[in-house]
Parts: structure tokens; sequence; C-alpha cells
């Protein structure tokens, strides 16, 4: 697998900038509002950019963040651009309160902004209902009702034929005006989309362009109503993410766990997704290697079951431990990840101290094919993936990244301590890595 090597973050949320060198198991401590979240965020964001910000479970993740925050608040300084980069991957995300780049960027998001307004405006359903509003058809259709009733009675008062001339006149003025209504149209909705506010994604691979991206701030449409057009046009829309170019979108070989649902049911989610990628046997494969008393684990109507060697009945998954279903979801995650890598913010919530050995074990193992990027609150769940790797013999692949605000000087420094030394640190002197 390709490891993500180097990692540089500028200007994102906590993080004025900071720079690391990620081992295959990388785990974020520190305090409150020290840059935990932050760091794991711009590597979910850094990874799902090469696939219009999805992951690879299809989770749109730049708008699970923004959902969480807002779109001004994902920059530590709102004047600059946050930049984020690996290896010679690069991407550089800038707001905007209204307006668009002044560089190419710009010329090539105006150029798409003006052919998704043409699209919109050309729809059938778009000209059906602004003719409506106009309803032409029916003035033509009066006027001629009214000429062949009077020509069926044999005679047609010159009163009539100057009330025909009129129509004929107002119909063509009723024709110029609806050609302008429409073009107003355009200009309102592209000067709607001008003043919103935005951010724009860059992408680069050795300072080449790869990607664009324009994202807008979300809309309450319950108010937009009261603009009908813009509601209807961002009711055709649908989406705020606005892909402007891309050489390709590819598989990023990533997944995150923005997934807030109870233990079993995502992990019955996750299940499904296997299942529907035909990587079943692949995990269950992982499963019985790692845990030999399981012998299979199957979907029924009635949820997921778990069968056990040496018995002879099937147990729910609802029935077993939160230990056992945390080192499932591990497993399923990895293998959906494709031997890429996989951030977790605070896996260890809700588990039980006796389960936590559990949970770091599976991260262990999986780490064989898998770089995990965690972060963390609990000193137990860093004991525990430290003492599991040692007894494994590779305390190596894993390292403490602790996270220190700087008060005097309003930045975070980030410390890169190897799993060894941590270990050290805490057996001998019983030191609380999390800095808090």
């Amino acid at each position: 697998m390709n490891d993500i090597q180097e990692v540089s973050i500028k200007n994102f949320r906590a993080i004025d900038e900071i720079s690391f060198t990620p081992k295959r198991i990388n785990i974020f401590v520190g305090p409150n509002n020290s840059g935990k979240s932050s760091a794991i965020e711009a590597i979910a964001l850094l990874k799902s950019s090469e696939n219009r910000c999805e992951d690879s479970l299809g989770v749109y993740v730049l708008g699970e963040i923004i959902d969480k925050y807002s779109m001004d608040y994902l920059f530590h300084d709102i004047e600059k651009p946050i930049e984020i980069s690996y290896e010679n991957i690069c991407i550089s995300i800038q707001y905007y309160s209204e307006g668009y780049p002044t560089d190419t960027n710009g010329s090539l998001i105006q150029d798409y902004i003006n052919e998704i307004t043409i699209d919109y405006i050309n729809q059938p359903s778009t000209i059906n209902r602004i003719r409506s509003r106009y309803n032409p058809e029916n003035r033509y259709r009066s006027t001629t009702s009214r000429i062949i009733q009077k020509r069926l009675d044999g005679s047609l008062p010159l009163e009539n034929q100057r009330l025909l001339d009129y129509e004929d006149m107002e119909n063509e003025d009723l024709d110029e005006r609806f050609d302008s209504y429409i073009k107003n149209l355009q200009n309102k909705i592209e000067s709607y989309l001008y003043h919103k506010k935005k951010v724009v994604i860059s992408g680069f691979s050795d300072k080449n362009p790869i990607f664009l991206y324009l994202i807008l701030e979300k809309e309450n449409m319950r108010l937009m109503r009261q603009q009908e057009e813009i509601f209807e046009f961002l009711r055709y829309r649908k989406t705020s993410f606005n892909e402007i170019h891309s050489i390709s979108n590819k598989s990023t070989g990533f997944v995150s766990d923005y997934d807030t649902d109870h233990q079993s049911s995502r992990v019955n989610k996750l299940h499904d997704e296997v299942v529907r990628r035909n990587l079943i046997s692949e995990s269950h494969n992982r499963i019985i290697l790692k845990i030999p008393y399981i012998e299979d684990i199957r979907k029924t109507d009635d949820g997921l079951f778990v069968s056990l060697n040496g018995q002879n009945r099937i147990i729910p998954l609802s029935s077993m431990g939160d230990g056992f279903k945390s080192m499932l979801k591990i497993f399923y995650l990895s293998v959906l990840a494709k031997n890429g890598v996989i951030t977790l913010e605070e896996p260890e919530l809700s588990l039980h101290p006796g389960y936590i050995e559990m949970l770091a074990d599976a991260i262990i193992f999986c780490s064989s094919d898998t770089q995990f990027f965690i972060s963390t609150h609990s000193n137990e769940f860093i004991q525990s993936l430290l003492e599991v790797a040692d007894h494994n013999n590779c305390l190596d692949i894993i390292q403490i990244i602790k996270m220190h605000p700087r008060l005097d000087t309003h930045t975070i420094e980030a410390e890169e301590i190897p799993g060894a030394e941590a270990l050290e640190d805490i057996e001998t002197i019983n030191i609380d890595l999390r800095g808090i």
C-alpha cells in the first residue's frame, strides 16, 4: 500500500501551520481545542478531494465538516487560503464572501455558472412554468375563438378587425417581454450566485492542476420560497457541490467514520456495503483469522447473526458485546478502504474499558495494510494500542502526535512521539500523554 509519508496543514480551523511524518498508526492527543479533530479532518479532506470530496463509501466529507461547523469556520485566518499537502499532492481552499477568483480559475467558474444557468432556463419545465405565468397560449386561443364565432355568424365588424390587429400586436409584445424576462432571470440567478458565500478548492499534482471545485453555502429552502425563481433553480440543482473540472475521479482508498449511528446499526450498514462490493469473503477471512471461534456472520431478514464454532445456534449481533462490534467495524472499514487510509475520531467512545483492548487489537491487526489516523481522549485506549503493538513486536509502526496549543502565539505545535518512547514514558513515570 502507498502510505501517506509527509503531511503539511496550513490555516485549517485550529491549526495555523503544522507538519509531521505519519506512520502506519497515528494517534492525535491533546487538550480540548488543541487541533486533534482539525488534523483528522484535514487528512480526510486531502484524501477525499481526489474523488469529488467523497470517501470510498460515498460520504461527502467536506459537507459533513461544513455541517458540523460552518463554511467560514474552516479557516484559521479567513483572509488566507487553506493548504493541505502530502508528497506531490496539494489542495488549496479559498473563501469568498462574494465574487470569484481573479485568475484563470475565476474565468472557468464564471463560464461554468453561465452554462448551468442556461441549462436550467432551457429545461422544458422551466419554460412551461414561465409561459404559464404569461399564459400566451390562452390569449391566442381566446382571440381565435372570437374570430371563428364571428365568421360563423357571417359577419366581421370593423371593431373586431381592429381588436384582432391590436391583439396581434399585443402577442408580439408578449413574446418580447417573455424573452426579456428570460434574460433578466439569467442575470438574476448569476447575480445571486455571485453574491453567495462560497469556497473554491483547487487540486495540484506536481504543481499541475488536477481539479477545481466550487462549493456554495447551503440555503434555508423554506426562506428561499419567497424568491420563487431562485428557489426553483436551487431545487433543480439540488447540490451545493460543483465540479468545474477534474482530470479524473478515482477510488480514494479512504474511509472516514463519520456515521454516528448506534454501533449495531453502523456494523449492519458496513456489512451491507461489503456484500454489495463482493468483499464479504475477504472481510470474513480476516475476522476468522483474528477471532478463531467465529464460524460465520450472516444477514437475515431479522438482522446480522453470528455463528460460533461448536454451537448449533446463531446469535444476534445485537446480543454480542460492544468490543466484538467495534472489532467487526474496524475489519469492515479496513476492507472497504481498499488497503488505504482510515480516519477515526474517538473510536473508544461508549466502550466499556474491558473492550478497549479488543478495539486496539483490531486496529493493530488491520494496520498491516491500512494506515490509521485517530484522535482520542482516552489514556486507556492509548496504552492498550501501545501494549498490543509491543506484544506483536510492531511498536515502530505507531506514534503519538501530541498537539500543544501555544497561548502566547495562538498557534498549535505537533510533537511526534515514537511508540517505544511513548510506552516507556507511560511505564516509567506514568505520564498522561493526552496533555490534559
